[in-house]
C-alpha cells in the first residue's frame, strides 16, 4: 500500500518544489532606477537595472510596454509616443539591464510610461518617469534632472497570483512586488524653474511697458506745453501788430494858439473859422 502511494507523493513533492522554485525566482527579480542618456529632441536612450536575474531566467524573460488596460488601471494616458518605445533585455557586467530606446526623437522634457517584465509566468509592471537632458545646442535653458528610482508606494500591493499547477493540486499563492509610482519632486522642481523664468520675463515686460508709457506721457505733456507757449506768443504778436496799425487820433486845435491852421478840427468835428483881423 505504501509502495503504491510513494510515486504519487513523489510526483506531488516534485511539482510543488518546482512551483515554489519558480515563484522564488520570479519574486527575487527587482527593477532599479532608470538612467537616461539622451537629450531633448534625440531618440530615447536609457537603461534600467534588473536585480536577481541570472542567465537561465533571462532566456525566458520578456520586456515590453504595458497593456492599455494597465495604463487605464493606473490612470495614465497611453500616448502615441509610447508606441515608439522599444525594450530589450541585455547583459551588463554580472547582471542584466533593460535597454529603452525609441524610433523617433523625444521632444518633451520628460516622459512617463509603464513597462511589463514577464519571467516564468510571473508579471511585474512598473511605472517610470524619464527626464531628458537639455539639447546641447541650447545650453542656456538648463538641464532637466534624471530620475532616480521610482519610490515604493507604501501599503499598496498588486493582487496575489497563483502559480500554474496540475488540476486538483493546491498551489501556493505568491504576491507580486509592491506597486511603485514615479517621483514627483523632480517634476515640481522643473515646473517651478520654468514658472520662475516665465514670471521674470513677464515682470520685465511689464516694467518695459511702464517705462514706455511714462515716456509717451512726458512727451505729450511737453508737446502741450510747447503748444501753449506758441499760442501765447502768437496772441502777443497779434496784439502788437494791431497796435501798430491803429491810426493816431487828430488833435483838437486851439484857435488862439500860434500857428493855428485850418486843417485842425475841434473835438466836436466842426471846423473852426479864423478870427477877424483888427
Amino acid at each position: 500500500m505504501n509502495r503504491k502511494q510513494t510515486p504519487a507523493r513523489l510526483r506531488h513533492a516534485v511539482a510543488l518544489a518546482v512551483g515554489l522554485g519558480c515563484s522564488s525566482v520570479a519574486a527575487s527579480i527587482g527593477l532599479g532606477p532608470i538612467q537616461v542618456n539622451s537629450s531633448i529632441g534625440q531618440p530615447m536612450s536609457a537603461t534600467i537595472r534588473v536585480d536577481g536575474l541570472d542567465a537561465a531566467t533571462a532566456k525566458g524573460a520578456t520586456v515590453q510596454l504595458a497593456s492599455a488596460a494597465a495604463y487605464r488601471a493606473r490612470g495614465i494616458e497611453l500616448l502615441p509616443i509610447h508606441q515608439k518605445l522599444r525594450f530589450s533585455l541585455v547583459p551588463s557586467g554580472k547582471g542584466y539591464v533593460i535597454r529603452v530606446t525609441s524610433t523617433t526623437g523625444i521632444r518633451e522634457p520628460f516622459l512617463n510610461f509603464l513597462l511589463t517584465i514577464n519571467s516564468n509566468g510571473s508579471t511585474i509592471t512598473r511605472e517610470y518617469a524619464a527626464f531628458f537632458n537639455q539639447d546641447p545646442l541650447n545650453p542656456g535653458l538648463g538641464s532637466a534632472p534624471t530620475l532616480a528610482e521610482v519610490p515604493e508606494s507604501k501599503g499598496t500591493a498588486l493582487p496575489a497570483t497563483k502559480t500554474k499547477c496540475k488540476k486538483g493540486k493546491r498551489c501556493k499563492e505568491t504576491a507580486q512586488e509592491p506597486e511603485q509610482i514615479a517621483a514627483v519632486q523632480p517634476v515640481k522642481s522643473k515646473l517651478d524653474f520654468s514658472a520662475s523664468n516665465l514670471n521674470n520675463r513677464e515682470v520685465a515686460s511689464v516694467e518695459d511697458e511702464a517705462v514706455r508709457n511714462d515716456r509717451i506721457a512726458a512727451e505729450k505733456e511737453a508737446a502741450k506745453a510747447r503748444a501753449k507757449e506758441l499760442a501765447a506768443r502768437k496772441a502777443k504778436e497779434k496784439e502788437r501788430l494791431a497796435q501798430n496799425r491803429k491810426p493816431t487820433p487828430l488833435r483838437a486845435a486851439n484857435p488862439n494858439s500860434e500857428g493855428w491852421g485850418g486843417h485842425d478840427v475841434l473835438a466836436g468835428g466842426a471846423k473852426q473859422t479864423p478870427p477877424p483881423s483888427k
